[in-house]
């Protein structure tokens, strides 16, 4: 006798091993089909077979579980009632992001209110997740927490720092993660890799979502969820480890008695502009502002330990003598005389300093970093500096005296990342053991490079070119010989100024003769080849390589050709200017492993070939602004296709003639 078994929500690999010594197995055609939370569990049930696994919703299918759930019975108004509440239903469909689960709850407390527009207009403007009519699912989604290892829920609770739907930095959050101490120092691999598995059981479990993978195959960045980001909060709130506030109390006084760790995702009323406000934390060990309105604050604390600023934010050092992560996202220092040579004095216990997309006086270039003895990480992504001329005259006056800016930091023994903008590059030290310990870098300019004498911990490198085309040959050997005494670069970012302005220093030889020629998986090249000198092939690229984005190269051939044999490629990304032909051709059997491909700014791209048995991977394709582009290719040759992004103006040329190509792919999105 046959038989078909379904284990539905299985949470342990135990459970299954337990269960299966009891089902027979005697070639009897039967089935036991498991579901879990849990990727391990699939797999530990079959390692033969690849588990499948769920997406989220799409717009469609959210709207339509919604309504089924909304309308539990198939009575003859139900049409009738569909024509009015469609759009207030779509707004609620939305809400949800693709959740099944909150989609299920959402139409069944509709189901109870009275089928009119305003009726529904009334639970969207009034439905708080933290209501008892949403308990139900704000009980399962506990449940994903309640059942987390210990180590694992510092981690998803310290996800909460960061502002609704933001996008959150894996490589980011993972840094403040091992700054906090969450991740041990001790265990197997590295500390980074004990990181990154923690994060990739968070994905396993659904308490983040993936919105982008890297070139190594992991997630990149992620969302929560806002009904797991809201169950997080609270749960951190009701654990002392972390508070969350979103508007401002009576007053301007804000003082938190006995809270362990505080997150601040403030919007304050209107105020003057010179009002300042105090926030006084006893017991404060982590707090984050995130506000709109560009607002004064002082923040005191003796205790804090992590602060995450989000938004026009001036910051004071107030004593801050246990803090070990401060990040400032999106302010500008310049009018804010705080910012001065000690303003970094006494956090001796900081390992994470970030000043993203800040705009900075130059002066902040002289600070000095040297009681930061426990710095690893220093992010300056997108911030620039006051384009003051008089600072820019003082420094070079004060170059004989103090030769490098930044000078103070790269003494940090413990800096092990380092990552500024693309125009504001510091020297590098003259003394080549104060980086030894560096394994990321980013931007770095080109006529640094010889400073990084005998440097081997190197992992990633952004280097900023200026080079012309006279001086190709020598910049390129410069990078050479970095990369030789770099046996386990994984990532080469190289970039000119602007694509117009210069070329990249890649040669024909590319890097076939290097030791880490099989290492580098991860490839960067912004700028124009110089044809006669480097036309692209294989030997100019790395044998494993993963990832390759190209901006500005100006590409005159198809390079689908040269690409495609490229085995182990899963991104590809072709932007602006990078290929300036009118046609590409994918043939047979090309890009084995393709999962992601952007083209985006190609002007002058008129046809795109698909042939049959090309790409058999590829799940997720944008194509953004190639506007002379009239078709779309063939592009149900590709049935592996889950993602599609358009951009509108695409979108609206082929949305009629083009529907049968796209009809297979589960979502088809436009972005502008």
């Amino acid at each position: 006798m046959s038989y078909f078994i379904v284990l539905d929500d299985v949470w342990s690999i135990d459970l299954w091993e337990k269960l299966k010594t009891s089902l027979p197995d005697e070639n009897i055609a039967s089935r036991v089909l498991i579901t879990s939370r849990f990727l391990d569990v699939a797999k530990a049930a079959d390692g033969g077979i690849e588990p499948y696994e769920l997406r989220f919703l799409n717009d469609d299918e959210s709207l339509k579980l919604l309504l089924q759930k909304a309308f539990p019975f198939r009575e003859p108004e139900v049409q009738h009632h569909l024509t009015d509440l469609k759009d207030v239903a779509k707004i609620l469909a939305n809400k949800c992001g693709g959740l099944p689960l909150a989609l299920i709850v959402l139409g069944s407390i509709l189901s109870t209110k009275n089928r009119t527009k305003n009726a529904w207009k009334r639970v969207n403007d009034t439905l708080n997740w933290h209501d008892e009519t949403a308990n139900r699912c704000s009980q399962v989604l506990l449940l994903s927490y309640v059942d987390l290892p210990y180590h694992l829920k510092p981690c998803f609770l310290y996800l909460a720092c960061f502002p609704e739907d933001y996008k959150i930095s894996t490589k980011r959050a993972m840094r403040m993660w091992i700054a906090e101490g969450f991740v041990p120092k001790e265990g197997e691999g590295t500390i980074n890799d004990r990181a990154q598995n923690y994060f990739d059981e968070l994905l396993q479990r659904c308490l983040v979502q993936s919105t982008e993978k890297s070139w190594d195959g992991n997630c990149k960045q992620c969302v929560m969820h806002d009904l797991i980001r809201d169950m997080a909060i609270r749960e951190a709130k009701e654990e002392n480890f972390l508070t969350v506030l979103s508007k401002a109390d009576d007053g301007c006084h804000l003082a938190f008695q006995k809270i362990r760790r505080a997150t601040l995702q403030y919007e304050p009323p209107t105020f003057k502009e010179d009002d300042i406000f105090l926030l006084s934390f006893t017991k404060v060990h982590r707090a984050t502002l995130q506000y709109k309105p560009p607002t004064n604050f002082l923040i005191c604390s003796a205790n804090i330990r992590s602060l995450l600023l989000f938004g026009p934010y001036k910051f004071s050092n107030a004593g801050f003598r246990l803090l070990r992560v401060l990040s400032i996202e999106g302010a500008d220092f310049r009018d804010y005389k705080i910012i001065h040579k000690g303003c970094l004095e006494g956090l001796t216990h900081l390992r994470y300093l970030g000043f993203r997309y800040c705009v900075l006086p130059q002066q902040f270039q002289f600070i000095s970093f040297n009681s930061l003895k426990n710095l690893e990480t220093i992010d300056f992504k997108g911030t620039s500096f006051d384009d003051n001329w008089a600072w820019y005259l003082f420094r070079d006056l004060c170059r004989p005296i103090v030769p490098n800016i930044f000078y103070s930091l790269w003494k940090v023994p413990s800096l092990r990342h380092a990552t500024f903008s693309f125009f504001d590059c510091p020297p590098l030290p003259s003394k080549e053991d104060h980086l030894k310990n560096i394994e990321t870098l980013k931007w770095v300019s080109l006529r640094e490079i010889p400073k990084l004498k005998g440097n081997i911990s190197l992992r990633k490198i952004g280097i900023m070119t200026h080079v012309s085309y006279d001086s190709i040959q020598q910049g390129w050997q410069s990078i050479k010989d970095l990369l030789k005494r770099t046996e386990h670069m994984v990532s080469l970012s190289l970039r000119v100024s602007h694509y117009r302005l210069g070329y990249v220093p890649i040669l024909s030889e590319g890097t076939s003769d290097l030791p880490c020629h099989e290492t580098i998986q991860s490839l960067y090249l912004f700028g124009q080849l110089a044809s006669d000198l480097c036309v692209l092939n294989l030997h100019m690229l790395p044998t494993n390589l993963t990832k390759l984005t190209l901006l500005g190269s100006r590409i005159k051939e198809d390079p689908m050709s040269v690409l495609e044999r490229l085995q182990c490629l899963t991104v590809l990304k072709l932007l602006e200017h990078s290929f300036m032909g009118a046609k590409l051709t994918c043939t047979e059997g090309g890009f084995p492993r393709l999962q992601t491909l952007k083209l985006d700014s190609l002007q002058n791209l008129r046809h795109w070939d698909i042939k049959e048995g090309a790409m058999p991977r590829l799940t997720h394709l944008e194509i953004g602004q190639c506007f002379q582009l009239c078709a779309l290719p063939d592009l149900q040759k590709v049935p592996t296709l889950q993602n599609l992004i358009l951009s509108t103006s695409l979108h609206e040329t082929i949305e009629a003639k083009d529907h049968y190509k796209i009809k297979h792919i589960p979502s088809v999105r436009t972005k502008r």
